[in-house]
């Protein structure tokens, strides 16, 4: 069974990625040289940890019907990742650990479904299965590697300037057709750096703060903060 699921990610289909290559998508955005690099350096081995992630997963799922020690070893991966780029404090190791929980929930789910559906004749099953491919898939460990080191380093960017004694930071979108309505409505507004940014429904310190931040208005995020003295 687990050849059969390598069998079915292998032939994903690239013309509906939700990821877009790592270079490209950091380059991209409103940041220095020094940023992109180091955004785009975690980003590529977040994507190789969760990849592990998802092999441990298919093998463990298969010998043993559980997932406990890829879950782990994910946790595990991902704090040395990290660890190697910013300070891991307890806001990051939270945010890992809730990552953790929800990537392995999520993916112990569609990997059920995906075996379940291997073992079906149904041609109706088809476009199903093509929709659980996606989760144990290249794209997806490239799409959260790409969110995640947005996530850890907007984090680690606030945190500094407020050491620095920074007071006033300045949401900034990408400004073309992707970005969302909720979130040009913010764009270009300065603020105190303790405060909140009103995007949407929700509160944020920072694009892509998980504190209060909703998963309508981080997911795909690209916006980052200029901050003020």
């Amino acid at each position: 069974m687990a050849l059969q699921v390598f069998d079915r990610i292998n032939t994903l289909d690239k013309s509906k990625l939700r990821s877009m290559p790592i270079s490209q998508y950091f380059n991209e955005m409103p940041l220095t040289k020094l940023q992109k690099k180091e955004r785009i350096s975690l980003a590529k081995e977040l994507e190789d940890d969760i990849t592990f992630f998802f092999y441990f997963s298919i093998v463990e799922w298969e010998y043993f019907g559980y997932m406990a020690e890829a879950k782990n070893k994910l946790r595990e991966r991902l704090l040395n990742t990290v660890g190697k780029y910013v300070d891991v404090d307890d806001y990051i190791e939270n945010h890992i650990q809730e990552f953790t929980d929800n990537m392995n929930r999520v993916t112990s789910d569609h990997l059920v479904a995906m075996q379940l559906l291997l073992m079906s004749d149904n041609p109706a099953d088809e476009e199903k299965k093509k929709s659980e491919e996606y989760y144990l898939s290249d794209d997806r460990a490239r799409f959260n590697g790409e969110e995640e080191s947005n996530t850890i380093f907007n984090y680690a960017d606030f945190r500094k300037a407020k050491q620095l004694g920074y007071k006033r930071k300045e949401w900034i979108t990408m400004r073309d057709s992707r970005v969302r309505k909720t979130h040009m409505e913010v764009d270009s507004r300065i603020i105190p750096i303790d405060d909140y940014f009103v995007v949407g429904n929700t509160i944020m310190r920072y694009p892509r703060d998980f504190e209060f931040g909703t998963i309508r208005e981080t997911a795909g995020c690209r916006c980052v903060l200029k901050f003020h003295k």
